[in-house]
């Protein structure tokens, strides 16, 4: 418990702010977890099994689009991830670690950012139109119809 953690710096009118780190990490887990098995029974039952009919809903719990809530949540799992470790890079203090958590936290709120704007995906499809119009006129590197999947630079890679 932190019982001396206030909102404001002289004092005056602070409000304690009590946080049970054991209780908060293991209350923060179980909703995840929870949260992750509502989302898999939903694509399950819903998406799979064809309990949910209508194409609107259909495509928001399956699991395997990139807009769907799936994915949305993984975003903000990563994005979460990546601010607690930003959090962990301002507290920590020395010399060990004082370059590997920011690292990490850069990393994190990168993976967030790709997987919340599709910025890989973009990046595949602008790689697949440049090696269709450099390499399929020659004949080099025969496509279909612009599909570079085997190609190790396009979407596929």
């Amino acid at each position: 418990m932190l019982p001396n953690l206030t909102t404001d710096q002289d004092g005056a009118g602070a409000v304690p702010i009590a946080i049970d780190g054991d209780r908060l990490h293991r209350r923060l887990l179980i909703g995840c977890l929870c949260d992750e098995i509502v989302l898999l029974l939903l694509d399950g039952l819903g998406t799979s099994a064809g309990w949910i009919a209508t194409e609107p809903l259909g495509t928001l719990f399956d699991l395997d689009l990139e807009d769907g809530l799936g994915s949305w949540f993984q975003a903000t799992q990563t994005f979460m991830a990546g601010v607690t470790l930003w959090l962990i890079a301002l507290v920590r203090r020395g010399p060990r670690g004082r370059l590997g958590w920011p690292l990490l936290a850069v990393f994190f709120l990168t993976m967030s950012a790709d997987d919340g704007a599709a910025i890989h995906e973009r990046i595949g499809a602008a790689a697949d139109s440049l090696l269709e119009r450099l390499f399929a006129p020659s004949g080099l590197f025969p496509g279909s119809g612009g599909c570079w999947s085997d190609f190790p630079v396009g979407t596929g890679f």
